[in-house]
């Protein structure tokens, strides 16, 4: 996003615009992926299906809302500024995924599989 903030002087030549469609496309699914492969691995069998939905609910509302701040940025701002101002906000959101424990977590799931495991052993000794 960076280099095609900076790259304004190319903007009107239509291979460059392809390029940078083609590989933002690219490099958007194959972070889609796995990102999508992660908040799978953070949830718990028992309700993966709902807490997946969560994760993948929160994801598409923030693209929607960034959707939606197109209008408003780019009414009141140049093209270029606003490209900018949507990388800035992907280099935020970056910098607090790394704040993000994911090992953590997944140490988490593991210890509630391992209850509900035991729970069920327990209660299939007890008939």
């Amino acid at each position: 996003m960076i280099v095609f903030v900076l790259s304004k002087a190319y903007w009107d030549n239509r291979n460059f615009i392809f390029a940078f469609m083609i590989v933002q496309n690219v490099l958007y699914t194959l972070a889609s992926v796995g990102i999508y492969a992660i908040a799978m691995q953070c949830c718990w069998k028992k309700v993966s299906a709902s807490q997946f939905t969560l994760f993948m609910t929160i994801s598409n509302l923030g693209t929607m809302a960034f959707a939606g701040l197109i209008g408003p940025i780019s009414e009141n701002f140049s093209w270029q500024i606003s490209l900018l101002a949507f990388a800035i906000f992907i280099a935020m959101a970056w910098l607090v995924m790394q704040f993000l424990n994911i090992d953590k977590q997944m140490e988490k799931v593991a210890e509630l599989e391992n209850k509900d495991l035991e729970s069920k052993i327990f209660e299939m000794s007890a008939i």
